[in-house]
């Protein structure tokens, strides 16, 4: 019979066989085998062997979770910190006026007023207030057309808004502004004058 591994061997033990009861004397030619208890042995080097085999593991785990490098949502992939992006800006919403229309930002002119004669007769009448639209009105006596008060102020301001007149505009320079917007070639008298935000006051008028 074949020792078992991890057998313990010994010779001539047959005394101490007989006090603990523990080992078996087995004669094989001219040697004495002692052989443990087979089942004790191999018991307690299965648990030996699993308690190895469960240390190995809980180390490899623990080398594994050092390994991983916590991420970084904000890093870019190539190494560099991410920039944050800001937010996108909110449109603008345009002021509403009591009566639910868009209400107009000012422009540079506070007060605008426009005489047209042609052939010596009126042709066109312009008022334009900022602070007071009560004053607006506008008049086409070519089309026998009126338009007065707050109802007058956007078709007035529409108008307005085409002038680039400022305080060293020329006279020249107005009266041309002027027959451009009404599409007028031929007058006899065009006046116009007109209020900046600053509190100025410029007045120019032709007569032909």
């Amino acid at each position: 019979m074949e020792p078992c591994t991890g057998f313990v061997k010994c010779s001539a033990l047959s005394n101490r066989s007989k006090r603990n009861g523990k080992f078996q004397i087995e004669r094989a030619g001219n040697r004495k085998v002692c052989h443990v208890q087979e089942r004790e042995i191999c018991m307690n080097h299965k648990k030996a062997l699993g308690a190895v085999f469960l240390s190995s593991a809980l180390v490899l785990a623990a080398c594994g979770n050092d390994k991983d490098e916590p991420t970084n949502e904000n890093s870019a992939t190539d190494g560099t910190p991410a920039v944050e992006q800001p937010a996108p800006e909110q449109p603008t919403t345009p002021e509403t006026t009591t009566d639910g229309e868009v209400a107009m930002e000012a422009g540079p002119y506070m007060e605008v007023d426009i005489e047209i004669d042609i052939d010596g007769k009126d042709a066109y009448d312009l008022e334009y207030d900022e602070k007071d639209r009560s004053d607006n009105e506008f008049k086409d006596h070519l089309n026998q057309s009126k338009v007065e008060g707050d109802a007058a102020y956007e078709t007035v301001r529409s108008y307005v808004d085409q002038l680039t007149l400022d305080a060293n505009s020329t006279k020249e320079e107005a009266i041309e502004q002027v027959q451009k917007i009404f599409n007028v070639e031929d007058f006899t008298k065009i006046e116009v004058s007109y209020k900046l935000a600053d509190g100025s006051k410029v007045e120019f008028e032709e007569k032909r």
